[in-house]
Formats: structure tokens, sequence, C-alpha cells
């Protein structure tokens, strides 16, 4: 069975090396992140949405379904 993943603060030290092992783990199918900024990487399991104030995820939460 593959996982798909979700993380915030993937721009973080510990957020960032997580980020990481998902991508590089075949088990995991997708990464989604979601940061107040882009976290830089670029890969094909990735998905990265920018929001700025997570108190307030109305703006994205047809994304999160």
């Amino acid at each position: 069975m593959k996982i798909k993943a979700i993380i915030t603060g993937s721009t973080g030290m510990v957020g960032e090396g997580v980020l990481h092992i998902c991508l590089n783990n075949p088990n995991v199918e997708s990464v989604l992140v979601i940061n107040r900024k882009s976290c830089g990487v670029n890969h094909p399991k990735l998905k990265e949405i920018i929001h700025k104030d997570f108190m307030d995820l109305t703006e994205i939460e047809e994304k999160l379904v």
C-alpha cells in the first residue's frame, strides 16, 4: 500500500528532513507540502501549496480534499 504524505513546515530543519525521507521512500506515492514560503525542491512526487495564514485555511480547503 502506497502512502500519501502531507507536511507542514518543510522549510524548517525537521520538516526538510522529513520531506527528503518521504521523497526518497518508494512506499510514499506523493507528498503535499503546505508552507509559508517555497521549499525550493523540485520532484515528481511533490506538490507544494504556499499559504501565509495557517489560522485560516478556507482559501486552500478544496486543495486538501
